[in-house]
Protein backbone atom coordinates (compact mmCIF):
# COMPACT_ATOMS: atom_id res chain seq x y z
CA UNK A 1 0.00 0.00 0.00
CA UNK A 2 2.86 2.43 0.83
CA UNK A 3 4.39 1.80 -2.60
CA UNK A 4 1.10 2.72 -4.31
CA UNK A 5 0.95 6.06 -2.47
CA UNK A 6 4.45 7.15 -3.49
CA UNK A 7 4.56 10.00 -6.09
CA UNK A 8 5.80 8.11 -9.17
CA UNK A 9 3.39 5.11 -8.91
CA UNK A 10 0.50 7.44 -8.06
CA UNK A 11 1.17 9.68 -11.09
CA UNK A 12 1.41 6.66 -13.39
CA UNK A 13 -1.90 5.27 -12.11
CA UNK A 14 -3.72 8.60 -12.45
CA UNK A 15 -2.35 9.03 -15.96
CA UNK A 16 -3.60 5.57 -16.97
CA UNK A 17 -7.08 6.31 -15.59
CA UNK A 18 -7.19 9.70 -17.34
CA UNK A 19 -6.16 8.24 -20.71
CA UNK A 20 -8.80 5.50 -20.51
CA UNK A 21 -11.43 8.09 -19.54
CA UNK A 22 -10.48 10.23 -22.56
CA UNK A 23 -10.85 7.26 -24.89
CA UNK A 24 -7.16 6.49 -25.39
CA UNK A 25 -7.61 2.87 -24.36
CA UNK A 26 -4.43 1.42 -25.91
CA UNK A 27 -2.14 4.10 -24.46
CA UNK A 28 -3.96 3.85 -21.15
CA UNK A 29 -3.29 0.12 -21.01
CA UNK A 30 0.42 0.68 -21.75
CA UNK A 31 0.68 3.26 -18.97
CA UNK A 32 -1.19 0.92 -16.63
CA UNK A 33 1.31 -1.86 -17.38
CA UNK A 34 4.12 0.62 -16.71
CA UNK A 35 2.43 1.45 -13.38
CA UNK A 36 2.46 -2.22 -12.42
CA UNK A 37 6.18 -2.38 -13.27
CA UNK A 38 6.99 0.68 -11.17
CA UNK A 39 4.97 -0.76 -8.30
CA UNK A 40 6.80 -4.09 -8.51
CA UNK A 41 10.22 -2.39 -8.48
CA UNK A 42 9.22 -0.27 -5.47
CA UNK A 43 8.02 -3.35 -3.62
CA UNK A 44 11.24 -5.25 -4.34
CA UNK A 45 13.34 -2.35 -3.12
CA UNK A 46 11.28 -2.13 0.05
CA UNK A 47 11.71 -5.85 0.64
CA UNK A 48 15.47 -5.64 0.14
CA UNK A 49 15.70 -2.72 2.56
CA UNK A 50 13.70 -4.67 5.13
CA UNK A 51 16.05 -7.64 4.85
CA UNK A 52 19.05 -5.36 5.35
CA UNK A 53 17.47 -3.92 8.50
CA UNK A 54 17.05 -7.41 9.95
CA UNK A 55 20.28 -9.41 9.57
CA UNK A 56 18.58 -12.60 10.78
CA UNK A 57 16.77 -12.80 7.42
CA UNK A 58 20.04 -14.16 5.99
CA UNK A 59 20.42 -16.81 8.70
CA UNK A 60 19.02 -20.29 9.19
CA UNK A 61 17.15 -21.16 12.40
CA UNK A 62 20.23 -22.46 14.22
CA UNK A 63 22.30 -19.39 13.35
CA UNK A 64 19.45 -17.09 14.39
CA UNK A 65 19.32 -18.79 17.78
CA UNK A 66 23.03 -18.04 18.21
CA UNK A 67 22.49 -14.38 17.30
CA UNK A 68 19.64 -13.80 19.79
CA UNK A 69 21.83 -13.52 22.94
CA UNK A 70 24.33 -11.29 21.10
CA UNK A 71 21.62 -8.85 20.08
CA UNK A 72 20.07 -8.94 23.56
CA UNK A 73 23.40 -8.18 25.27
CA UNK A 74 24.09 -5.26 22.92
CA UNK A 75 20.64 -3.84 23.65
CA UNK A 76 21.26 -4.20 27.40
CA UNK A 77 24.66 -2.48 27.12
CA UNK A 78 23.03 0.35 25.19
CA UNK A 79 20.36 0.63 27.86
CA UNK A 80 22.90 0.81 30.72
CA UNK A 81 24.89 3.52 28.93
CA UNK A 82 21.78 5.50 27.97
CA UNK A 83 20.18 5.33 31.43
CA UNK A 84 23.35 6.22 33.39
CA UNK A 85 24.91 9.01 31.37
CA UNK A 86 25.54 10.96 34.56
CA UNK A 87 27.69 8.19 36.03
CA UNK A 88 31.40 9.10 36.05
CA UNK A 89 32.42 5.63 34.88
CA UNK A 90 29.91 5.67 32.02
CA UNK A 91 31.14 9.11 30.98
CA UNK A 92 34.66 7.72 30.70
CA UNK A 93 34.06 4.59 28.61
CA UNK A 94 30.32 4.26 28.00
CA UNK A 95 30.27 5.58 24.44
CA UNK A 96 33.31 3.57 23.44
CA UNK A 97 31.82 0.41 24.95
CA UNK A 98 28.55 0.96 23.08
CA UNK A 99 30.36 1.44 19.76
CA UNK A 100 32.44 -1.70 20.21
CA UNK A 101 29.35 -3.71 21.18
CA UNK A 102 27.59 -2.59 17.99
CA UNK A 103 30.67 -3.51 15.94
CA UNK A 104 30.73 -6.99 17.45
CA UNK A 105 27.01 -7.42 16.78
CA UNK A 106 27.40 -6.41 13.14
CA UNK A 107 30.41 -8.64 12.65
CA UNK A 108 28.68 -11.56 14.32
CA UNK A 109 25.63 -11.13 12.08
CA UNK A 110 27.85 -11.32 8.99
CA UNK A 111 29.67 -14.34 10.37
CA UNK A 112 26.42 -16.18 11.08
CA UNK A 113 25.06 -15.35 7.62
CA UNK A 114 28.24 -16.88 6.19
CA UNK A 115 27.77 -19.86 8.52
CA UNK A 116 24.32 -20.40 7.02
CA UNK A 117 25.75 -20.52 3.50
CA UNK A 118 28.52 -22.87 4.60
CA UNK A 119 26.02 -25.25 6.15
CA UNK A 120 24.01 -25.26 2.92
CA UNK A 121 27.09 -26.31 0.98
CA UNK A 122 27.55 -29.30 3.32
CA UNK A 123 24.38 -30.94 2.04
CA UNK A 124 26.29 -32.80 -0.66
CA UNK A 125 28.67 -34.47 1.77
CA UNK A 126 26.58 -37.60 2.42
CA UNK A 127 26.14 -38.24 -1.32
CA UNK A 128 29.88 -37.78 -1.91
CA UNK A 129 30.77 -40.21 0.88
CA UNK A 130 28.27 -42.78 -0.42
CA UNK A 131 29.66 -42.47 -3.94
CA UNK A 132 33.23 -42.82 -2.65
CA UNK A 133 32.34 -46.07 -0.92
CA UNK A 134 30.70 -47.37 -4.10
CA UNK A 135 33.75 -46.42 -6.19
CA UNK A 136 36.10 -48.16 -3.77
CA UNK A 137 33.98 -51.32 -3.94
CA UNK A 138 34.03 -51.19 -7.74
CA UNK A 139 37.79 -50.71 -7.71
CA UNK A 140 38.27 -53.99 -5.86
CA UNK A 141 36.18 -55.75 -8.50
CA UNK A 142 37.75 -54.00 -11.51
CA UNK A 143 38.86 -56.37 -14.30
CA UNK A 144 41.13 -54.14 -16.40
CA UNK A 145 43.79 -51.48 -15.98
CA UNK A 146 41.68 -48.93 -17.86
CA UNK A 147 38.74 -49.52 -15.54
CA UNK A 148 41.00 -49.28 -12.49
CA UNK A 149 42.55 -46.02 -13.76
CA UNK A 150 39.13 -44.49 -14.33
CA UNK A 151 37.91 -45.54 -10.90
CA UNK A 152 41.04 -44.26 -9.19
CA UNK A 153 40.59 -40.89 -10.87
CA UNK A 154 36.99 -40.72 -9.68
CA UNK A 155 38.04 -41.76 -6.17
CA UNK A 156 40.68 -39.03 -6.08
CA UNK A 157 38.08 -36.44 -7.11
CA UNK A 158 35.60 -37.57 -4.46
CA UNK A 159 38.33 -37.69 -1.81
CA UNK A 160 39.27 -34.10 -2.64
CA UNK A 161 35.60 -33.08 -2.48
CA UNK A 162 35.20 -34.63 0.97
CA UNK A 163 38.38 -32.86 2.13
CA UNK A 164 36.74 -29.60 1.05
CA UNK A 165 33.68 -30.49 3.13
CA UNK A 166 36.01 -31.08 6.09
CA UNK A 167 37.41 -27.59 5.59
CA UNK A 168 33.90 -26.14 5.54
CA UNK A 169 33.01 -27.98 8.76
CA UNK A 170 36.14 -26.54 10.38
CA UNK A 171 35.09 -23.03 9.31
CA UNK A 172 31.64 -23.51 10.84
CA UNK A 173 33.25 -24.70 14.08
CA UNK A 174 35.55 -21.65 14.17
CA UNK A 175 32.59 -19.30 13.68
CA UNK A 176 30.70 -21.05 16.49
CA UNK A 177 33.69 -20.67 18.81
CA UNK A 178 34.11 -16.99 17.90
CA UNK A 179 30.41 -16.29 18.53
CA UNK A 180 30.68 -17.88 21.99
CA UNK A 181 33.73 -15.73 22.69
CA UNK A 182 31.82 -12.63 21.57
CA UNK A 183 28.89 -13.52 23.84
CA UNK A 184 31.21 -13.97 26.83
CA UNK A 185 32.99 -10.66 26.15
CA UNK A 186 29.71 -8.75 25.80
CA UNK A 187 28.36 -10.34 28.98
CA UNK A 188 31.47 -9.24 30.88
CA UNK A 189 31.16 -5.74 29.46
CA UNK A 190 27.52 -5.45 30.47
CA UNK A 191 28.26 -6.62 34.02
CA UNK A 192 31.16 -4.18 34.47
CA UNK A 193 29.20 -1.27 33.02
CA UNK A 194 26.30 -2.02 35.37
CA UNK A 195 28.68 -2.16 38.33
CA UNK A 196 30.39 1.08 37.30
CA UNK A 197 27.04 2.81 36.73
CA UNK A 198 25.90 1.98 40.26
CA UNK A 199 28.78 3.93 41.86
CA UNK A 200 28.49 7.59 42.70
CA UNK A 201 32.07 8.32 41.63
CA UNK A 202 34.53 6.72 39.26
CA UNK A 203 37.00 4.63 41.22
CA UNK A 204 40.36 4.34 39.48
CA UNK A 205 40.28 0.55 39.70
CA UNK A 206 36.74 0.37 38.28
CA UNK A 207 37.61 2.67 35.37
CA UNK A 208 40.77 0.77 34.61
CA UNK A 209 38.84 -2.52 34.65
CA UNK A 210 36.32 -1.08 32.21
CA UNK A 211 39.08 0.13 29.93
CA UNK A 212 40.68 -3.31 29.94
CA UNK A 213 37.35 -4.90 29.07
CA UNK A 214 36.81 -2.43 26.21
CA UNK A 215 40.33 -3.18 24.95
CA UNK A 216 39.56 -6.91 24.91
CA UNK A 217 36.34 -6.19 23.06
CA UNK A 218 38.29 -4.20 20.46
CA UNK A 219 40.73 -7.05 20.02
CA UNK A 220 37.91 -9.53 19.57
CA UNK A 221 37.30 -10.47 15.97
CA UNK A 222 34.52 -12.74 14.84
CA UNK A 223 36.40 -13.68 11.69
CA UNK A 224 34.36 -14.69 8.67
CA UNK A 225 36.70 -13.64 5.84
CA UNK A 226 38.46 -17.00 5.82
CA UNK A 227 35.11 -18.78 6.01
CA UNK A 228 33.82 -16.84 2.99
CA UNK A 229 36.95 -17.75 1.06
CA UNK A 230 36.28 -21.42 1.84
CA UNK A 231 32.70 -21.01 0.64
CA UNK A 232 33.84 -19.64 -2.75
CA UNK A 233 36.33 -22.44 -3.44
Amino acid sequence: MDAVLKPVPMIALLAAIALVALGHLAIGIIVFIAWIGVLAISSMRAGAASRLEDPTELMDAESRSKFVPIRRLVEEIDSVVRDHQGSPSIKVVGGEARNEAERIKSQTAEALATRTELRKSLRGRTAAETELNDLQSKLHAAQSDDERDALQGAIAARTEEIAHYDSISDSVARIDAAVKQAQAALSEMKAKLATGASGERAEATDTEGLRETVSRLKALSVSYDEAEQTLRQ
